[in-house]
């Protein structure tokens, strides 16, 4: 039953702070009108990084849409990935990680994604990307779809995910 994720980038310079918790909607009408999506969250202190440089990386602002189609549930969500130059920070591309994990209705995990990229590190500025992600999760229906929840944050490795959980 994982669904099969495939990332859709759009990158924009525009100014956004994080959101630590959203939902997204469905947008339906006629016979899907009381549709549910599943709720959608950013992992406290998974949300945050800061670098040896002293450049902070943080994600959120997320929303997403859902429909259902003849073989499931279509699941479309945006996170702005926002990376602020620390003033002595060497300019370029910094990568970035982070993951989209979907749980069901039972709690279960069904999927993990982890998606990589890279942000514009200019010293002494923010910048943001927008990135879309796209799921196709078969066998959901408008019962069960809203007990299920769509989960992400930043990629760590664990001594980092463990110094952000205790910020």
């Amino acid at each position: 039953m994982p669904g099969n994720a495939r990332r859709l980038v759009a990158i924009g310079l525009v100014l956004v702070p994080p959101l630590a918790i959203a939902g997204c909607n469905s947008g339906q009408s006629g016979q899907q009108a009381s549709f549910s999506c599943p709720s959608a969250h950013i992992v406290n202190g998974l949300d945050r990084q800061t670098f040896d440089d002293g450049s902070h990386l943080t994600i959120g602002n997320i929303n997403g849409r859902c429909s259902l189609e003849d073989d499931g549930m279509l699941l479309r969500f945006a996170v702005d990935l926002t990376i602020d130059g620390a003033a002595g920070a060497a300019a370029g591309d910094r990568p970035a990680s982070y993951f989209v994990v979907l749980v069901d209705e039972d709690g279960e995990p069904i999927d993990k994604t982890v998606i990589d990229t890279t942000l514009p590190l200019v010293p002494g500025e923010r910048r943001t990307i927008r990135e879309s992600i796209e799921q196709q999760v078969s066998d959901v229906g408008v019962s069960s779809a809203p007990g299920w929840q769509v989960f992400i944050g930043l990629q760590l490795d664990s001594s980092e995910a463990l110094k952000q959980r205790q910020l």
